[in-house]
């Protein structure tokens, strides 16, 4: 399943990872957190790893990103639920980003859908940073992952972006 993922996103002629001007990304964008808390069959250690410590692995906004060689890939589908929340509720079409205008059009036109996740492994939103959001946010995923602290989010009426993934694995071999 994984080796046809990688040929679908391999593409022949984009040999070098692109320059999106990240910033602009980041400021939409608010939070991402995509966790992958217990990769082996002992649930109870918290096996996270910073990404920034991880040398061969980039993340990706987009399901249909280019992949660079010889690199590991992380992409969090919940983002792009968000995205499209903030696309289709707050924008009312694409999204525009100053200085990222091809991770836009990358997540303006992911074909990744809220259907294709377990609706009890994910929460997302996006929307004004107003109270109701932020209330919206720390009830749903106080109901749905009661171990996991929410940010700390203030009501400043910017765009807000949250997303979280829980996926626990077993591994025979870990």
């Amino acid at each position: 399943m994984f080796g046809k993922k990688r040929e679908y996103l391999h593409r022949e002629n984009s040999n070098s990872w692109p320059d999106w001007g990240f910033a602009g990304f980041a400021v939409l964008l608010a939070v991402l957190v995509c966790v992958l808390p217990a990769c082996g069959p002992d649930k109870s250690k918290d096996e996270s790893t910073d990404t920034a410590d991880l040398d061969r692995t980039v993340i990706v906004p987009a399901f249909e990103s280019p992949m660079p060689e010889d690199s590991n890939v992380i992409w969090c589908s919940t983002m792009q639920v968000a995205w499209n929340e903030l696309k289709d509720d707050l924008f009312k079409g694409p999204i525009e980003l100053k200085d990222a205008e091809d991770v836009a059009a990358l997540m303006n036109n992911s074909r990744a859908k809220e259907e294709d996740l377990e609706p009890e492994s994910y929460f997302a939103a996006g929307g004004r940073a107003t109270a109701e959001l932020i209330d919206r946010i720390n009830k749903e995923m106080g109901e749905k992952f009661p171990q996991k602290a929410v940010p700390d989010f203030k009501a400043d009426d910017e765009i807000l972006a949250y997303a979280y993934l829980e996926i626990l694995m077993d591994f025979e071999n870990p």
